[in-house]
């Protein structure tokens, strides 16, 4: 479903254009709204800033919302609240701009929840999850609001001493598409698909084509990676990315796209192993060798071994350490474990094992 917004300007020329194209995604059944805004009018010495809103009705979120940190755990937030000083005694006496100062980076999704309905109700959550980084807050009760342009002709004092006014090719305002899926649950009945949509959004299926196909008489061999990994434990909400080194040598980042603020979040594993040899196997299926592999947990940036990071860790003391919660792995053998949004990496190196050869 297809809308068109316009306004004229005093020529009678449309220039305040937006194209809102409606659907359901049928990969996760949720709302997918692409909001394609069109060049910003340029008006000196005034500004256009335009955002998107979603609404509704009846949901009480008590002046309380969710950002992501980066992509990665949902964090909360309370308008005009920090919880380190009083925002409205120490920012407001100098500059009461509230609306700024309740904006928040968005890279992934932002969410309310109303946990004051009846318990027949449920608790209500409404979530916007967007492609792209923008400003984003809950301004008002029941609603969620996301940046998708400004076009600013005058020094906002931050200390660039520039106007916001971003152009195209041609000299005009730049138009600005962006894509937002909209989810509207039950928390106590239903588990969020935020983190699932994220990962669809960040690493999209990619299509190869080929102009110079060769038919080959060989049988085909059947693969069964897909069993292999999810047997692992690399399967619904746990996600991997290798990353080939040398040879014989791959790094592997495995993820748990669980959220503690999801209903059934908790800790996952996943057999390190098992992973390896699914991805020998399939490396080799059509020329199955013995061989050995070492694991190595590394730290995130894949640099270095995780045990000598932890050696070399700066230890800061601060006023806050007793609010620190240390992160203890459980692992057992090669079965590690993964807390909700917590990413680990290894290092598998591996060693064929070649088989001695005899003259005849």
């Amino acid at each position: 479903m297809d809308f068109y917004f316009g306004e004229p300007n005093d020529e009678g020329v449309e220039h305040k254009r937006a194209i809102v194209h409606v659907s359901i995604d049928p990969e996760f059944d949720v709302l997918k709204v692409d909001v394609d805004l069109f060049s910003l009018p340029e008006r000196p010495y005034d500004s256009s800033e335009v955002v998107v809103d979603f609404h509704v009705d009846g949901l009480w979120n008590k002046r309380t919302f969710y950002t992501d940190s980066n992509g990665l755990e949902m964090q909360k937030r309370i308008l005009d609240h920090r919880d380190t000083w009083d925002i409205v005694k120490v920012n407001y006496a100098r500059s009461y701009d509230n609306v700024s100062a309740n904006y928040y980076p968005i890279n992934s999704a932002i969410s309310i929840i109303d946990d004051t309905r009846p318990a027949q109700e449920g608790n209500l959550k409404l979530t916007v999850m967007n492609d792209r980084a923008q400003g984003g807050s809950a301004l008002e009760p029941g609603s969620i609001q996301l940046m998708q342009n400004r076009r600013v002709f005058g020094d906002d004092g931050k200390g660039m001493d520039e106007y916001l006014n971003e152009r195209d090719a041609s000299g005009r305002g730049i138009r600005v598409p962006a894509t937002y899926y909209v989810e509207v649950i039950d928390t106590n009945t239903t588990t969020s698909k935020q983190h699932q949509i994220h990962h669809k959004t960040d690493d999209p299926v990619q299509m190869f084509f080929t102009f110079d196909l060769v038919h080959s008489k060989s049988k085909a061999i059947k693969s069964g990676f897909s069993e292999a990994i999810s047997a692992a434990g690399i399967d619904g909400k746990m996600t991997y990315v290798v990353f080939p080194e040398a040879r014989n040598l791959v790094h592997i980042r495995i993820e748990n796209l669980d959220d503690s603020l999801d209903r059934d979040s908790g800790t996952k594993w996943v057999d390190v192993k098992a992973v390896a040899e699914a991805l020998w196997t399939q490396a080799n299926i059509q020329n199955p060798m013995e061989h050995t592999v070492a694991i190595t947990e590394l730290s995130l940036t894949g640099n270095m071994k995780l045990a000598e990071l932890q050696k070399r860790r700066i230890h800061w003391k601060t006023e806050d350490d007793k609010k620190l919660r240390p992160l203890h792995n459980q692992d057992k053998g090669n079965k590690k474990s993964f807390v909700p949004q917590q990413i680990r990496v290894f290092e598998l190196a591996y060693k064929p094992v070649m088989k001695e050869q005899f003259l005849q």
